[in-house]
């Protein structure tokens, strides 16, 4: 698929958690994918490209924590992977960053280096994420 024809990523049913607060920062995280993902396809200003990914970045940063505390009070026994999974994801997503923002003149690579972000969240919502989601099931859901 040519980047060009790349569509906005939807929201699917399939990446409810079933806890709200999560649910609603994952939106987010998609919603943040998506500016990126455009101001790559129309080939935008860099400099609003890098303040996207720092959106993205400070957005996750958030996220992984709420999520990191929401399953160790839930007891979810895998938390402790879950979290190095999170750290995995910030250093990649802030090494991205560093890339984009050195770069004085963008190349084919960096813009399609950015893209990359929006398959690096999709597949931690299905991989990870998704684990948990059962586990939730049979917990009160917890205020973040």
């Amino acid at each position: 698929m040519d980047q060009f024809s790349l569509q906005p990523l939807p929201w699917l049913p399939v990446l409810e958690t079933g806890h709200s607060a999560i649910d609603s920062q994952h939106r987010e995280l998609i919603a943040d994918a998506n500016v990126v993902q455009d101001i790559v396809v129309q080939r935008g200003e860099w400099a609003d490209l890098a303040a996207a990914i720092g959106k993205m970045h400070r957005d996750c940063t958030l996220h992984f924590a709420d999520e990191t505390k929401l399953l160790a009070s839930s007891g979810f026994s895998d938390t402790a992977a879950h979290e190095l999974e999170h750290q995995r994801i910030l250093d990649e997503i802030g090494e991205i960053h560093g890339i984009i923002r050195a770069a004085p003149t963008p190349t084919r690579y960096h813009w399609k280096l950015a893209l990359t972000l929006r398959s690096l969240l999709i597949d931690h919502f299905l991989r990870y994420d998704l684990q948990y989601k059962s586990h939730l099931m049979y917990y009160e859901p917890l205020a973040l």
